[in-house]
């Protein structure tokens, strides 16, 4: 009875062996339909963006990488394949739930072309994979659907309720506005603490494969220095309507999570 109960309770409310968190999904993480429909989405964020990005040696590097870091995911089972993206324009990386990567060719560009003593090429890609790793380990998609489908849910039951009380009048609508201005603040919100995750677990499997974490830190001190926005108090206001934290933000945030690494591995 009692393993019974456990079973049940670990199926609806289980434990993400990599964070440690136990997390309630709306969309469990073997909704094979909900993956699909992903998949296909990302088959045409690709085509839009510009296609594949074949270059030999930089997909035999970032293979090698993701071979090297996916045991410590504690999610083998999971479809990884990291694809480039040509895209030179783009700075950035993407994933969806199941371990599929994009990186964009802007991105992969930047990071290789940069001179760094402390920093080798592959610990840079290193850093970068383990993130968009650990995106997918911590279930961050998963999490950021079922958290917009629910808070939806609330808006329309909400909606429902305001027009039959108060009708089509002005306080209707401004509440109504004012509950999406808040569903709105709170999906930023999560993006921003999704992004702290990733980084955090990003070094604990790049750690675990032997890669410097070192290289985490060092990106971020290079967005840090291409940051257009130099004014701290407009970063702090735009902060708030970002799905990501500032880099300096982000350095603060990996800086710990270093020294916090540092500690367990002092301990054990």
């Amino acid at each position: 009875m009692i393993k019974a109960f456990q079973s049940a309770y670990d199926s609806i409310y289980p434990q993400n062996p990599l964070t440690g968190q136990r997390y309630f999904y709306l969309l469990p993480d073997f909704s094979d339909t909900f993956r699909a429909v992903l998949c296909k989405s990302q088959e045409t964020q690709i085509k839009d963006a510009g296609g594949i990005w074949d270059h030999p040696c930089y997909r035999h590097i970032f293979e090698r990488i993701m071979e090297n870091l996916i045991p410590h995911t504690m999610h083998p089972h999971f479809q990884w394949k990291v694809t480039l993206v040509d895209n030179s324009k783009s700075i950035e990386g993407s994933t969806l739930p199941g371990g599929q990567i994009l990186v964009y060719r802007g991105l992969v560009e930047l990071l290789g072309e940069l001179q760094s003593d402390k920093v080798s090429e592959e610990n840079r890609f290193a850093a970068l994979i383990a993130h968009e790793m650990a995106h997918s380990s911590s279930y961050h998609g998963y999490r950021t659907a079922s958290f917009q489908i629910y808070s939806t849910l609330l808006q329309i039951s909400c909606a429902a309720y305001m027009l039959s009380t108060l009708g089509m009048s002005l306080p209707a609508f401004i509440s109504m506005g004012f509950l999406y201005s808040l569903h709105l603040l709170c999906g930023y919100s999560l993006d921003r603490n999704q992004e702290f995750e990733a980084d955090k677990y990003g070094i604990q499997i790049m750690s675990n494969a032997g890669y410097d974490p070192f290289g985490m830190l060092w990106i971020m001190v290079v967005f840090d220095i291409l940051r257009k926005e130099k004014n701290e108090y407009l970063t702090w206001i735009k902060s708030w309507f970002s799905t990501h934290p500032s880099p300096k933000e982000r350095i603060q945030a990996i800086k710990s999570a270093l020294i916090e690494l540092k500690q367990k591995q002092c301990s054990s």
